[in-house]
């Protein structure tokens, strides 16, 4: 995406996915590139977005950092093979590194960034993605890059609407349209869709996750066993108001259900909205967004009800924190269960994606929020579009996704549906929470007495924070499933607490045994001709029959969603 605000694309975590045996819709691996157990805290650092409303977040390869993975796909361009980030967020391909065959077209671009920026020439070379052949395709190849890795063989490949395409903008034709609308155009049996199924990844905890999935993307095709996403509502996406066109939706009203249960009242912040009511906030969907943004007071009303949370204005004032703003310090070991509403459907997201662990480098792990507050320079910025928030990979990890272009592909007629969106949970409740139990607790399920809520009137962002108060929240690197006790833990967390109590409740019922087994032996001595009792047969017998009924096995495969000849 040309431009972003946090972590670049860290996500899923396996790679190898499904390959269709159809010429006319395909099925990619998304590759996962595991990052060193190092982290580098100028990753944290709040990216802006330029005023052309693009994303640098998840468009830059980031190595040195830790807990989670990258997303990427492979394809061929020009005879060379690259590695390149899927981002939903941004519609241009760029590539570092020079392909055997291309083409320059002498003409220039750039993609700025908050934390540096990629410039270079416009080349067109053939592109292989899978089997598509893409003859000609417009890309940038980078010849200069501001604080960016340049890794050669790497990239980033754009999924956005082409009205957001620079390159496309540049050309003033069609022969500068990006990769996607390139393939529906040539493909016209090809349905105008792809799907996105994210993985997550399983260094967030030491027990293996019991809510796992391969990282896939399709093109004109469903990813098998999620074939019910095409019953799920298609919710339209919005022409952007202020023409910085995303991938945008509509929440319900009041779409968010808070970790108490309760709608929390949501209001948007768009002047005069054009769709939906007052109620509902405007959302972007974002592959390439690491932490999802919601306006602030939803992210208080989830985060600061947490009992000890603290809110920090500045993480440069505190040590591990150096770049970060507006952020809340949270428990690691506090469960936090929150649901997003669309179409009348449910969204829960499972709580290892609510809160993300930080090493500060001193052998110490806090937990901040992973949904964090829309930036001052994404709110009421027309020049971005109209957006109350961004549904990036923390929320999209949670789902399976398609998105339908529909007329959003260049050249589109009159006749073309609107695009829209479906959206299926991929979530089992008691899985996530199993895995979070796991990974959070060491296995021990204490969340049942975690403290109550807050009163969201008692939530408040102070401006000085205590650091011995920071330090309370902290977790050892080497404890972090939980080991680690502080002197104002309740005495029925700490750890030798519950060895105690194990250790005494053995050692009682092993004293009651013995007094059993003994009053037993005395009364068997008495009474040494007894006979046992045995019921004739047939007094036992089942209460009612086993069984079942017979399995759905019906597959639902969508209608193609253009006909021959759609597109001018």
């Amino acid at each position: 995406m040309a431009l972003g605000t946090l972590l670049h694309l860290f996500s899923l975590s396996s790679s190898l996915l499904f390959f269709s045996s159809q010429v006319a819709a395909e099925t990619y691996p998304i590759y996962a590139t595991k990052r060193s157990s190092n982290t580098d805290v100028n990753l944290f650092r709040r990216q802006h977005v330029d005023e052309n409303g693009s994303f640098g977040n998840g468009s830059i390869i980031v190595y040195n950092t830790a807990d989670d993975l990258q997303y990427s796909v492979n394809i061929t361009l020009g005879g060379r093979e690259y590695s390149v980030l899927i981002d939903t967020g941004s519609s241009d391909l760029y590539v570092f590194g020079e392909p055997e065959h291309t083409k320059n077209t002498s003409m220039t671009a750039a993609f700025a960034y908050g934390k540096g920026a990629v410039g270079g020439y416009i080349n067109t070379a053939d592109l292989f993605f899978n089997s598509f052949h893409v003859p000609d395709q417009a890309y940038l190849l980078v010849e200069k890059a501001v604080d960016v890795s340049t890794t050669e063989g790497t990239g980033l490949i754009g999924f956005g609407p082409s009205a957001s395409s620079t390159i496309r903008r540049t050309f003033n034709s069609s022969a500068g349209n990006p990769v996607l609308d390139r393939i529906f155009r040539q493909n016209m049996t090809t349905p105008n869709y792809i799907t996105f199924l994210l993985s997550r990844s399983g260094s967030v905890s030491d027990v293996e996750l019991l809510e796992h999935q391969q990282g896939v993307m399709t093109i004109g095709d469903i990813v098998p066993e999620y074939e019910h996403i095409v019953e799920m509502p298609k919710l339209n996406a919005l022409v952007d108001a202020y023409g910085s066109q995303h991938w945008q939706g509509l929440l319900g009203s009041n779409g968010i259900i808070g970790p108490d249960g309760k709608k929390i009242e949501t209001r948007t912040m768009i002047e005069q909205p054009r769709e939906g009511k007052d109620d509902q906030l405007h959302v972007l969907f974002d592959t390439g967004f690491s932490l999802p943004q919601l306006p602030a007071f939803v992210i208080d009303s989830i985060y600061g009800r947490i009992p000890d949370s603290i809110f920090i204005e500045n993480g440069s004032d505190y040590v591990g924190f150096d770049g970060l703003s507006n952020f809340w310090v949270i428990p690691c070991d506090y469960e936090l269960n929150v649901t997003f509403m669309f179409g009348g459907h449910e969204y829960p997201i499972s709580p290892l994606d609510m809160s993300w662990e930080i090493p500060d480098g001193t052998g110490d792990i806090y937990c901040i929020n992973y949904f964090q507050q829309t930036a001052d320079n994404i709110a009421g910025n027309k020049g971005f579009g109209a957006l109350d928030g961004i549904l990036g990979m923390a929320f999209l990890r949670n789902t399976y996704m398609l998105i339908d272009f529909g007329d959003f592909v260049d050249g589109s007629d009159e006749t073309v549906a609107d695009p829209y969106f479906q959206i299926l949970s991929t979530i089992d409740k008691a899985a996530v929470h199993k895995d979070f139990v796991n990974a959070r607790l060491g296995g021990i399920d204490i969340t049942g007495s975690q403290p109550a809520l807050l009163d969201i009137s008692n939530v408040t962002r102070l401006g000085e924070v205590d650091k011995a108060s920071m330090k309370n929240l902290a977790m050892s690197d080497s404890s972090k499933s939980g080991e680690k006790e502080d002197d104002d833990m309740p005495i029925y967390k700490k750890a030798w607490f519950i060895i105690v109590i194990a250790v005494a409740g053995a050692a009682l019922l092993a004293i009651i045994t013995v007094i059993v087994f003994t009053a037993l032996r005395r009364r068997k001595s008495k009474v040494r001709g007894e006979q046992g009792f045995i019921p004739p047969m047939g007094a036992y017998k089942p209460l009612m029959e086993t069984g079942h009924g017979p399995y759905s096995d019906t597959a639902y495969v969508p209608k193609p969603a253009h006909e021959n000849g759609r597109y001018s």
